[in-house]
């Protein structure tokens, strides 16, 4: 049969059985905006709580992105997380064995020395002499403050001796003071004092500090250093895992929803076809095939499908822009809530395809199962 006369059935089988497929446009419109509305919220909600866990560590660390330990780790574990997109990778400053230092042949076990990595602005400020940067990172040099400087007589230039072990002593040459701290009487660059060490035969167990761009990469990357064996923990591991297994759940719930609402309008659209035998049996004598058949009821179908997806994913995004507003003015730090209307539609065309092939399938089940009726009336 020409398209024409298709168009025309399919307009006249839409009137004929108006209310049970407005019933079934309203049941599918609504389930799935009820679907599409947990997963549009949930996503953009969660979302939002993982950029507050961001900005909570940045303002914690003062770097921006997330940070997280590493622990137990050697200073050469440095290497083995190259390869990771870290923006950051900083072992912790260790208190080093002051009686193993001496100036002027006098011990200086009375005093605190730090192995810093960096410098630590905002902690130690330099007043004199050179900064603790990263091209002097592996030279052998000392920083040491206004107090240590006064009490020892020790100025810039000086040396002072580290005594590793009885075959090896390293000097190290004062490059700067920095102002007076009452915990730290002298520093000295991190990678050195490790490379120092190392040299005798010793080994150095420090927490190292990492930080990615954000708490959602974290997940990924923790699972990476697992595989490494390296543990790893953050402030925030508890959250991150109870927001993790919500988001889950949730999506979980927008499959089943979906499935239901797929399922209820297949139902449907099933009864209407049962109800339809006798019509079908009169086309398929005036000469329609089953899949012509098909046709007439599948025009119907995809259109009241696509409809009920567009309404579904609008009416969804519009709820969930009212939440997010609802939800910024409760709690106005949590982190920045947009709605992805894009992945909303991606997902949208995906759930209407599977749902288009699975009506239309059953729909053509059923027409070949009136075909066969309308075969033994004929042998009748």
């Amino acid at each position: 049969m020409k398209k024409i006369s298709i168009l025309w059935f399919s307009l006249k089988e839409l009137k004929h059985n108006f209310v049970m497929l407005l019933i079934s446009f309203l049941l599918l419109t609504s389930i799935l905006t009820a679907a599409f509305f947990v997963s549009v919220a949930s996503s953009d909600l969660i979302g939002s709580f993982f950029d507050y866990i961001s900005s909570s560590s940045y303002k914690t660390s003062g770097e921006k992105g997330f940070s997280f330990t590493l622990n137990g780790l050697q200073y050469t574990a440095l290497d083995t997380v190259s390869d990771l997109p870290f923006i950051s990778v900083i072992p912790d400053d260790i208190m080093v064995r002051s009686s193993d230092f001496y100036y002027n042949g006098n011990e200086l076990g009375d005093h605190n020395i730090m192995a810093h990595y960096p410098n630590p602005k905002g902690k130690i400020r330099i007043i004199s002499g050179t900064d603790l940067t990263k091209e002097v990172i592996d030279s052998e040099l000392i920083w040491i403050s206004e107090q240590f400087s006064e009490k020892t007589n020790c100025k810039t230039g000086d040396i002072i001796a580290n005594n590793i072990s009885s075959n090896l002593t390293v000097e190290y040459k004062v490059a700067g003071i920095f102002e007076g701290d009452d915990d730290i009487d002298a520093f000295l660059p991190f990678g050195t004092y490790y490379k120092t060490m190392e040299k005798a035969g010793f080994y150095i167990g420090t927490t190292m500090t990492g930080t990615i761009s954000d708490v959602a990469n974290y997940k990924k990357m923790s699972a990476e250093l697992k595989k490494r064996g390296i543990h790893s923990e953050s402030n925030y591991d508890e959250e991150i895992k109870a927001i993790t297994l919500m988001d889950l759940l949730l999506q979980a719930l927008f499959v089943v929803v979906v499935i239901a609402g797929i399922w209820t309008f297949s139902n449907l659209c099933s009864i209407i076809l049962n109800n339809r035998k006798r019509f079908i049996i009169h086309l398929q004598i005036l000469g329609m095939k089953p899949i012509q058949a098909l046709s007439v009821y599948g025009f119907i179908i995809i259109a009241i499908s696509m409809l009920a997806f567009l309404l579904a994913i609008l009416f969804s995004n519009i709820f969930s822009v009212y939440i997010i507003d609802l939800a910024k003015k409760i709690y106005p730090e949590l982190g920045k809530m947009e709605v992805n209307i894009a992945s909303q539609l991606v997902k949208g065309i995906v759930v209407f395809l599977i749902t288009i092939c699975l009506v239309l399938v059953r729909s053509y089940k059923n027409i070949r199962s009136t075909e066969l009726i309308s075969q033994l009336s004929e042998v009748q």
